[in-house]
Parts: structure tokens; sequence; C-alpha cells
């Protein structure tokens, strides 16, 4: 009768160890259950994301098709000028008029005022028949954001462009020629882009300064008797096929980091290719390099830059390459074996 007591007593024990497993189950039955409640919410919250965004979407879709029908547009023409029609005889008056994003198209001829452009704008020359001339101060200057200004030619002045504190300007497709100072200066400009312009007869090509994520690429600058391409304080920048001949220093960097010089030609000069004075982290890679004093100059504490070694100079009448006394001179950088040194 003992051991049957026993036997029951384990039987009853088994059994409430079975019941509470039952438990268990339940509970994690349960704790499933409401995981895929939650999972089932977050679903939903991302459904409603997903739609909100689908939304918004289509709301800057909406928007850019509106200012694109809102944009308007302007005409200057000297001799058949009608402001009722929105066509004036000054190019001044119809950048005065127009309303932000406004296309203004500039007839050939011959426009002899100073521009200034303060509001985002662009302006379309007659494939540079649309001469704007100045014998003084800048000819055009822009202080706004958001500017396009090509297909013109521009004559004399101090300056032949000047752009100040600007966003995502482009200067693109003119001809610039005979300024007293610089062909292109700016300051503090960030984004913008300088493409295809020719460049004659003016001490300074391209003059920038404090400037960000600046794009310079196949520009023509030619008889400058200082600098062809001038960045201080310029970072993120790129530099690329420019053509740069009769320039006394052809490519100069003035503490400027993190910017990329590729497939340039620079001919004729005294120093075609300086990273001076505390410039780091540039990439120099596919210029071409040829007649001049000397090829490439490295200067005080420009650390970390590397040349490539598909660069190509060649009649140089000094060296190739020349870098500061000051040490570490031209230690810190990457250059090829292949470019013979002062």
């Amino acid at each position: 009768i003992s051991t049957q007591q026993q036997g029951i007593s384990t039987q009853q024990q088994g059994i409430s160890t079975q019941q509470q497993g039952i438990s268990t189950q339940q509970q994690g039955i349960s704790t499933q259950q409401q995981n895929i409640s939650t999972q089932q919410q977050n679903i939903s919250t991302q459904q409603q994301g997903i739609s909100t965004q689908q939304q918004n979407t289509s709301t800057q879709q909406q928007n850019i098709s509106i200012q694109q029908q809102n944009i308007s547009t302007f005409l200057v023409d000297k001799q058949n000028y009608d402001t009722s029609k929105k066509i004036y005889p000054t190019i001044q008056q119809a950048i005065d008029n127009a309303s932000t994003y406004a296309v203004v198209h500039v007839s050939p001829g011959t426009y002899n005022e100073p521009i200034q452009i303060s509001h985002p704008i662009t302006l379309i020359g007659d494939n540079c028949n649309s001469i704007i001339t100045q014998t003084d101060d800048s000819v055009v200057t822009i202080d706004s954001d958001d500017v396009v200004f090509m297909n013109f030619s521009i004559i004399g002045g101090d300056d032949g462009i000047v752009i100040n504190d600007g966003k995502n300007n482009k200067i693109e497709k003119n001809v610039i020629c005979r300024c007293q100072f610089y062909g292109i200066r700016s300051t503090e400009s960030n984004g913008l882009l300088l493409n295809r312009n020719k460049i004659s007869e003016c001490p300074n090509g391209i003059n920038l300064m404090d400037g960000k994520y600046i794009t310079i690429t196949e520009n023509e600058i030619t008889m400058s008797d200082d600098m062809g391409i001038f960045l201080q304080q310029c970072n993120g920048s790129r530099i690329y096929g420019n053509n740069i001949d009769n320039a006394h220093y052809g490519i100069t960097l003035s503490k400027s980091n993190g910017n990329t010089i590729v497939n340039n030609v620079l001919d004729r000069g005294n120093t075609l290719l300086v990273i001076d004075s505390d410039s780091c982290d540039n990439q120099i890679a596919g210029n071409d390099i040829s007649n001049a004093q000397y090829g490439i100059y490295i200067g005080d504490s420009s650390h970390r830059n590397v040349l490539g070694n598909n660069n190509t100079i060649s009649e140089i009448t000094q060296c190739q390459l020349e870098c500061s006394l000051v040490v570490p001179g031209c230690g810190n950088n990457t250059i090829p074996s292949s470019i013979r040194r002062c």
C-alpha cells in the first residue's frame, strides 16, 4: 500500500509538472500573439509612412510642374523693344523686371553696360554674339544663388565676371577677354560650375577664394601674366579637362584641401602646377605639363598629396618637381620615382 501511495504521489507530481508545462506553453503562445500584433502594428505604421512619402513625392512633383509653368521668358533687343511684351532695350532692365527663375534671352549686339544680378535667373546670349563691354569696374556681378549665365562675350572691365557668396551658380560657354585683373573671380561660392569658358589676355584667368565643391572643367585660358587657375581656401573641388597656355603659374592651390586635379593640359609658363601653403589631401593625375622652368612645386606644410604615375612632364628647363626647403619638404606626399626632383 505504501508503495502504491508513493506511485500515486509521483503520478500527481508528473500531472502537476505537465500542467505547469501547459501553462508555460500558453504563456508562450500569448507572447507570440502579442509579438504578431506588434508586428502587424509596425507593418501598418510602415504602410502609413510609405503612403505619406508617396503623397509628399506627388506634392513635390506638382510643385515642380507649377514652377515650370510659372517660368517667365524675357527678351533683350536694342532695336525692336516693347516693354509691354517683355522685350527690353538693355540687359539690366530685363533683369530688374524679370521674376525669380525667369529666363532672359539676349539678342546679338554690343551692350555697353555693367550687369548686376541679385536674384535667381537664367541669362542666355546668342552664341557669344551678345557682347557686354565696360571700361572699368566689373562687367558682370552676381550676388545670388541659382544663376545661369551663358553664351556671352565679355570685353574689358576690371574683372569679367564676379560671383559673391552664391550657391549653385553656373557660368558656361562665355568668351572673356582683355580685363584688367581677373577673368572670373569668386568669393565664398558653394557648388559653383565653371564650364567651357574661354579666357584670354587677363592677368588672372580664374581666381576663387573660400569656396566648396566647385567644378572647373574644359575651360581654355591663354596669355595670363600671373595665374591661370588659383584656389585659396577652397575644398572638395574638381579641376579637370582645362587647357591653360602661357600663364606664369598654371594651376595653384593655396590652403586648399581634398581637391582633384585631373587631365589638364598646362603649357608654357614658369611653374605650371603649384601645391602651396598648407594644401593637403589633393589628388593629381593624368595632367600634361610641358614647356616651363618648373613642372610642379610643393610648398610648406602640404601633406598627403598624391601625384599619380600618369602625369606627363616634359620640356622642363630646371626640374620636374621642386619642394619647399622647409621640413618636411616633399615628405608625407606620394610622389612617383619617375618624377625628377631638384
